[in-house]
């Protein structure tokens, strides 16, 4: 074994059962006998005996009598694997067969048999399996080798064993193995007579090739075609199998040109006069031949076609043409070149083997690495893990990438194999405990969904729960998500993935907690406890999208920049109500950046097209214009660019530019677009105004539809939004004196955010019903005629009853009070003073915080009012927060004056009575609005809320007074408090930004 492999390493378990599968019963060459399963019997004991296949006419060694099984039968395990390739052989004598070898890397993966009874419980146990796993591979990876050696696959025997007796069944012992195995050490070389040199070491990839790298590795989706194609290919030319390379296209030193049984090869061809022939004048050593002329020798030239690679063809029509290789030599000498034999033969030397092994040993090395791959070709990658309260639940993607083996396209991994038995899924996991002790955990396996086959680089359509029970005190947990069943053409195959399960809350404290880990951190919940991972450096949005909802639940999750009230733009200044907000081209997954839009991505979401493709989709923001790219859904968050200004992999398939139309106007987009659960439509609230009414902000709803790989977009409107009516009646004398009265009524709805519970959209709609009625009484005494100037004395009086209602409506008809106030206004005046006495009552909900549809979760924060004291009540300000109409969260502040008193008397110097009196402009106004200004201005997102995959919800909010003086923070999370969680949180601490993981 190389000096640089360590014996007990993987390498060094792989070279073993490379070497040790040429173990044979009692050795004279001082190896031990490796076999676990000798019975004493020289033809069954000796494994020798099965490494021979002759693919022309599917033999195994065959010597009159056959001597031992098809090696391809022999490396799978199988009895005959062409007609039971998925077949164990009963009662077979070799056990390190891929069939072994995958059940001991199942072992060491789950610590369970095939049968699920607990056969590795410790790490130790586990390695065993590994160590068999590549014991196994070594064996069979030297059986796909030994197809390289002409010898063996033209049924051509080479022990060397018995003396001339022996040797007429066992074959002369092999000079081209004995050659080769001193180039492979760049050893000296001796021949029988004693020629000496320094043998040239072997190019094991095929630098002379037309291929960079060497020789191509081959991609089979079977283990036979490594061995022969003749399953596939009836015409022997197209065969693809090393063995069908070589044994049809070179001589061995028992099948030559001059064989007694020539006959029962057509290739390489016997028609010997067609062969260009070069002289040979050097020995081994490179010295000169005898140059009698009978004792010439002679290079019988060739070339030999490659069905699997163009580019390791050659050809050979005359002796000069640098295609050519010696396929074999005719002359007196013998194969060392030391002794003359009479009459002429065919014999093979150094020239000839050298030519071989030029050609022979990089598809040796290329087959051999092709056979590894294939075995561990099985790859998964887990998508859409969540924690539940019964468990941790997630889809599986075949992550086989098309890119760079596009021969494995029909590599799907089944929900059924061929004898119709359910492919299974294991999660396995293991933990450090409270000693610092590495223990596993119980794992949990459940049967895939029939019909979930999942084609490669595509996800599971089935979301898969597996019961698991995580310790409480487990620390670095790692997880292994395991299947074994039919891939492909295999029905025994294993792939596997590692993951991090990266679910829950992302928070970020603004204090370094007493873990001493800073930064954003990830809180999940287990069952029915929050923990905090140990896990740093992750990234989430602060708007985010859930789809491909199973048995009501979301499994997907992406996450983007946006505004921290979700629906509404965030505040650039409270005071002059200016709003925007910040989108960025980053979309999140699992804690990652899981791609770069083109633009700053306003929404996102995963779609399946109609062949089964996923797409992750954006709608990107480009000035004014709307812009939606896709890309197929793989993790890649490199922005190198496909085009001037779009990073590479993302179309553009649908464009909004949001043109004006005659005088009306739409604004830039301020609030995100959300898609429904499947991710094939989306929509939005835009602002716009016509310029005819400059001071009338109206919104409008947008809807995009992804049909056939394009976006379509459609202008929805809003609902008829406020109308209203005032009624005015008046009857004042040429002086001034008599009465007025006004009747205002107004009422009206429009829809003020939108989004998807799954496929169904659902809308915030904001109500109003608003009335007044305002009636003046005014009296005047005057000195004078109506035409004559004089001195008036007006007394009189105005009384104001109003109540106006705001009311949000949301999905099902929940009815949230947002806004209700009442109020009676009483004004006097005479020709000395001026007095106003006004009363009011308010009940305040401010949905300023939260609002998020798809849960119908809301938080509000209200000022209960005291009509004794006429103050805000015991309770203070409060927060609560509603799920479905019960509440969920609540915090209460300390009492503040919020308000002050409900009620004012104050006495002025008598002023312009016109501004208290009554005046009709007209009998009846009619009027209609709609907008956002009405609601808007209340949505003040002083914080971060967020809500993940099932339902739990996590606040970090700061909250102000009628001042807007910093009250204390609310850290919310469901069931308990953030601060609790990450110990040691000083006065004021907070957590936001908070975004969803999954």
């Amino acid at each position: 074994m190389p000096n640089e492999v360590k014996s007990l390493s993987l390498p060094g378990w792989l070279l073993r059962g490379a070497i040790r599968e040429d173990d044979v019963l009692n050795p004279t060459n001082g190896q031990p006998l490796d076999d676990p399963y000798n019975t004493g019997s020289k033809l069954a004991d000796n494994r020798v005996l099965n490494h021979f296949y002759d693919p022309a006419h599917d033999w195994p060694l065959n010597v009159g009598a056959v001597l031992g099984k098809k090696a391809p039968d022999w490396a799978v395990g199988a009895k005959d694997i062409f007609s039971q390739p998925h077949t164990p052989e009963p009662g077979r004598r070799n056990h390190f067969t891929v069939f072994d070898a995958r059940e001991a890397m199942y072992r060491a993966l789950t610590g369970r048999d095939r049968e699920g009874q607990a056969i590795a419980k410790t790490q130790e146990e586990r390695n065993k399996y590994w160590a068999t796993t590549f014991r196994a591979l070594g064996d069979i990876v030297h059986l796909i080798q030994d197809m390289a050696q002409p010898q063996h696959t033209r049924n051509d025997p080479h022990a060397g064993i018995g003396g001339p007796i022996g040797e007429a069944v066992s074959g002369h012992k092999s000079v081209f193995e004995a050659y080769i195995e001193t180039r492979a050490l760049a050893a000296i070389y001796g021949t029988p007579k004693g020629q000496s040199f320094t043998a040239t070491p072997l190019d094991y990839i095929g630098t002379g090739l037309d291929a960079p790298d060497g020789y191509p590795v081959p991609r089979f989706t079977d283990y036979i075609s490594f061995f022969t194609t003749r399953h596939k290919d009836s015409d022997i030319h197209k065969r693809q199998g090393l063995a069908d390379y070589s044994n049809r296209g070179f001589f061995s030193a028992g099948r030559n040109l001059d064989a007694s049984d020539s006959a029962l090869y057509d290739y390489p061809s016997n028609n010997h006069p067609s062969y260009p022939r070069r002289t040979l004048t050097v020995n081994w050593e490179g010295r000169p031949l005898d140059d009698e002329s009978n004792a010439k020798v002679e290079l019988l030239l060739g070339s030999v076609a490659d069905s699997f690679y163009s580019g390791g063809s050659r050809s050979c029509v005359s002796a000069s043409d640098p295609g050519c290789i010696a396929l074999t030599t005719y002359g007196v000498w013998d194969q060392f070149l030391e002794e003359k034999t009479w009459p002429s033969r065919y014999t093979l030397n150094r020239y000839n083997y050298d030519d071989q092994a030029s050609l022979l040993i990089p598809r040796a090395v290329a087959y051999s690495a092709g056979l590894i791959d294939y075995f561990f070709r099985g790859r998964l990658e887990p998508e859409d893990v969540s924690f539940t309260s019964d468990g941790l639940r997630l889809r599986i993607r075949n992550t086989i990438d098309l890119d760079r083996y596009p021969e494995w396209e029909n590599e799907v991994l089944r929900a059924r194999d061929s004898q119709d038995r359910p492919g299974v899924l294991v999660l396995v996991y293991e933990y450090t405990d409270t000693t610092g002790t590495r223990r596993f955990g119980e794992p949990a396996q459940v049967d895939m969904v029939a019909g979930d086959d999942v084609r490669p680089d595509r996800v599971s359509r089935a979301s898969y729960l597996f019961p698991i029970a995580i310790p409480a005190d487990a620390r670095e947990v790692k997880y292994r998500i395991v299947f074994r069943g039919r891939l492909g053409s295999e029905d025994d195959a294993i792939a596997v993935g590692t993951m991090q399960p990266v679910t829950g809350f992302l928070v970020t404290p603004n204090y370094l907690p007493t873990d001493e880990v800073p930064g954003r951190r990830m809180v999940q919940r287990l069952g029915d406890a929050w923990r905090v991972s140990e896990e740093i450096g992750l990234e989430a949005g602060t708007v985010d999208w859930k789809g491909w909802y199973v048995d009501g639940k979301p499994t997907k999750v992406l996450s983007w920049v946006g505004p921290s009230s979700r629906y509404f733009p965030d505040v650039d200044d409270f005071w002059s109500k200016t709003y925007s907000s910040e989108f960025s081209p980053q979309i999140f997954r699992a804690g990652r950046i899981h791609a770069v839009a083109p633009k700053a991505v306003l929404g996102a979401a995963v779609y399946s097209d109609a062949e089964g493709k996923d797409w992750i989709v954006a709608v990107t923001q480009d000035g004014h214009a709307d812009v939606v790219y896709r890309r197929p859904n793989r993790s890649s968050n490199s922005d190198a660019l496909q085009s001037e200004d779009v990073p590479a992999g993302w179309e553009e398939i649908g464009r909004l530019d949001n043109n004006a139309e005659g005088t009306r106007i739409t604004l830039p987009a301020d609030v995100p677009w959300f898609f429904n659960g499947p991710g094939t439509e989306a929509q939005t609230m835009r602002k716009w105004w016509d310029t005819s009414d400059p001071m009338s902000i109206h919104l409008k709803r947008l809807k995009l539809v992804i049909q056939d790989g394009r976006a379509v977009f459609e202008d929805l409107g809003n609902l008829p939004g406020f109308s209203g009516q005032t009624q005015c009646t008046q009857s004042y004398d040429e002086f001034g004196a008599g009465s007025a009265r006004q009747i205002a009524h107004s009422a009206g709805q429009y829809i003020l955010a939108v989004d998807y519970k799954d496929e169904r959209e659902v809308f915030a709609i904001l109500r109003l019903d608003s009335e007044s009625e305002t009636e003046t009484q005014v009296t005047v005494i005057h000195d004078h005629e109506p035409d004559r100037h004089g001195s008036d004395q007006e007394s009189g009086g105005t009384t104001r009853l109003s109540n106006h209602r705001e009311t949000l409506v949301l999905d099902g008809g929940q009815e949230i009070p947002v806004l209700t106030t009442g109020g009676h206004l009483v004004t006097t005046w005479s020709p000395d003073t001026f007095s106003a006495i006004s009363s009011a009552t308010y009940d305040h909900k401010e949905i300023t915080y939260y609002l998020d549809l798809r849960y119908d979760t809301y938080a509000y924060t209200y000022w209960g009012v005291d009509t004794t004291t006429e103050r805000n009540s015991a309770g203070g300000m409060v927060t609560e927060v509603h799920k479905d109409g019960i509440q969920i969260l609540s915090s209460a502040e300390p009492i503040i004056d919020v308000l002050g008193p409900r009620s004012n008397l104050a006495t002025y110097p008598a002023g312009p009575n016109d501004l208290w009196k009554l005046h009709c402009s007209a009998s009846v106004t009619d009027y209609a609005g709609v907008g956002e200004l009405n609601f808007g201005w209340r949505v003040n997102a002083l914080g971060s809320w967020a809500v993940d995959a099932e339902g739990n919800l996590a606040v970090s909010q700061r909250f102000y007074d009628g001042n807007y003086y910093l009250l204390a923070p609310h850290n919310l999370i469901t069931g308990g408090r953030l601060e609790s969680l990450l110990p040691d949180a000083p006065a004021g601490a907070s957590f936001k930004p908070v975004g969803v993981l999954h």
